[in-house]
C-alpha cells in the first residue's frame, strides 16, 4: 500500500484525479457545493486535519477533473506516524461521493507523518 508521505511541520501538495465508477474523469467538479478532506489518527476518530473548498482544496486544479490539496506546516505538525485520510464531495443535487485516492497509481486511505531530519 502506498500512503501520502509528508515531513512533519512541512507544506505538502497532493494533486488527485477524481473518477466515477466506470473509471473517468468527472467533468463536473466546478459544480460541488462542499469538498473535504480529513485526516484521522482512526477510523472513527475525531479529525485531526480538516481541509475544505477554497480553506486548502482547489477543484479543477491544476486541470478539470482534479482536485489540489494543500497542507501548510501547522497541518502536517503531528507525531510521525501512519494516518487515516479521506475526501468527500458533495453537489447541490444531493450526490455524494466518497473520493478513492490514488497514490503513485495504487489505491491508498493512508497519510504517514515523517519525522524531519532538519529540526
Amino acid at each position: 500500500m502506498n500512503f501520502w508521505k509528508v515531513k512533519r511541520g512541512n507544506t505538502s501538495i497532493q494533486e488527485i484525479p477524481v473518477y466515477n465508477k466506470k473509471r473517468k474523469l468527472i467533468e463536473d467538479l466546478d459544480d460541488v457545493e462542499t469538498a473535504t478532506f480529513v485526516v484521522k489518527e482512526k477510523r472513527d476518530g475525531a479529525a485531526l486535519i480538516t481541509k475544505t473548498k477554497d480553506d486548502g482544496i482547489e477543484v479543477d486544479e491544476p486541470s478539470p477533473g482534479h482536485l489540489t490539496i494543500t497542507l501548510d506546516p501547522k497541518d502536517t505538525d503531528l507525531p510521525a506516524r501512519k494516518y487515516f485520510m479521506a475526501l468527500e464531495l458533495l453537489w447541490s443535487s444531493g450526490k455524494k461521493y466518497e473520493v478513492i485516492f490514488k497514490i503513485d497509481g495504487q489505491e491508498s486511505e493512508m497519510m504517514e507523518i515523517l519525522p524531519q531530519i532538519i529540526l
